[in-house]
Formats: structure tokens, C-alpha cells, sequence
């Protein structure tokens, strides 16, 4: 089992990790290039929304790959895990930004409204790609609900 643990994670890394790197470098750079968010603060719930998008992507690819070393996990297991590893790392996005401020007295942070905000949205990429899996599982007819 331990061979094949390195084997999938770097299949999931080498498959998956540029989505999260893409987005991220996009949000830094129109964070601090462009100054967006400062400007155009609704910016921020799209940034959010691929976001989540983005590392749902990567960690459903990475529960996908995990059978290898595991074993068959069924499909509906495999889409709630990879949901909430995405919430868990919405929340620990949220706690940087807070600690940042904090920290380094940066302004990522605007408030309860703000975090619940970037939390939902993130959660809501998440989920539009859960149910672009179930409607493509559906299509291709290998489920049915």
C-alpha cells in the first residue's frame, strides 16, 4: 500500500494541482496589480466561486485516484468527501486571511458578511461541480438518484 500512496497523489498533483495554482496566481495578481478587489469589491464572489470550483475539481480528481491505494469508493462517497476537504479548505482560507490581517495589518478581511460570503461562494463552486458530475454520470448512464 505504501507504493502506491506516492503514485496517487503525484497522478492527482501532475492531473489536478494547476486548476488551484491558476486561480490563485489570477487572484494575486488582481489583487495587488490591478488593486480589483479595492476598486470592484463584488469582484470577490467570483473569485471565490472559481475558487471553489477549482479545488473541487483538484480534490475530486484526488479521491478518484485514491482507489488505487484504497480500493473501490463509491461514487457518492467520492463526491461528498472531495465537498467537504473543498470546505475545509474554504475555512482555512478564511483563518489566512484573518491571521494576515492580523499579522502583517493587511485589509483581505472585511467582516462576518465578508467570510460568510466568501465561504458560500466557495461552497457554490463546489457543489455546480457536483452536479456537473451528476449530470454527466446521469448522461452517460452510469447512476441513477
Amino acid at each position: 500500500m505504501t507504493q502506491l500512496l506516492p503514485r496517487w497523489i503525484r497522478r492527482t498533483l501532475r492531473e489536478a494541482l494547476w486548476l488551484p495554482i491558476a486561480v490563485l496566481l489570477v487572484f494575486v495578481f488582481a489583487a495587488s496589480e490591478l488593486r480589483l478587489y479595492d476598486l470592484y469589491p463584488w469582484t470577490d464572489m467570483p473569485t471565490h466561486f472559481a475558487g471553489g470550483l477549482a479545488v473541487m475539481r483538484f480534490f475530486r480528481v484526488g479521491v478518484f485516484n485514491a482507489q488505487d491505494a484504497f480500493g473501490s469508493i463509491p461514487l457518492r462517497v467520492q463526491r461528498l468527501l472531495a465537498l467537504g476537504l473543498t470546505m475545509g479548505v474554504a475555512v482555512a482560507w478564511e483563518i489566512i486571511e484573518y491571521v494576515l490581517d492580523v499579522v502583517l495589518g493587511t485589509n483581505m478581511n472585511r467582516g462576518a458578511v465578508d467570510t460568510a460570503s466568501d465561504l458560500f461562494f466557495g461552497l457554490l463552486g463546489g457543489v455546480c461541480i457536483v452536479l456537473y458530475d451528476v449530470y454527466a454520470s446521469r448522461r452517460a448512464g452510469r447512476e441513477r438518484l
